[in-house]
């Protein structure tokens, strides 16, 4: 009867926090749970080349502590070899680049 008590007791704790975890809003950020790759086709400026850029860590939802890891790749004629990262809390603040 007690190894019953402490399963259920365990499943029940593991349903409270995985509930727990589902109610957060999507605006916390920072998780690198499931990882992503995104590829979008840009024009370049000064070439009618197509590039593909592949970013790699993205996740389904993130929380607020977490750290996340972002990975951007080019394939295609491109000069580019630094990438800058920008970040805002909402759509009323502005872009800030991230260290």
């Amino acid at each position: 009867m007690r190894k019953k008590f402490i399963n259920v007791s365990i499943f029940l704790s593991a349903a409270l926090l995985l509930a727990a975890c589902e109610g957060t809003s999507s605006a916390d950020t920072s998780s690198q749970t499931d990882e992503d790759t995104t590829s979008e086709e840009v024009d370049s400026d000064t070439s009618s080349a197509d590039v593909s850029i592949d970013l790699m860590g993205l996740a389904e939802h993130y929380h607020t502590g977490d750290e996340v890891e972002l990975v951007a790749s080019a394939e295609g004629d491109t000069t580019e070899e630094n990438w800058h990262w920008y970040t805002r809390e909402s759509d009323e603040d502005e872009w800030e680049v991230l260290q």
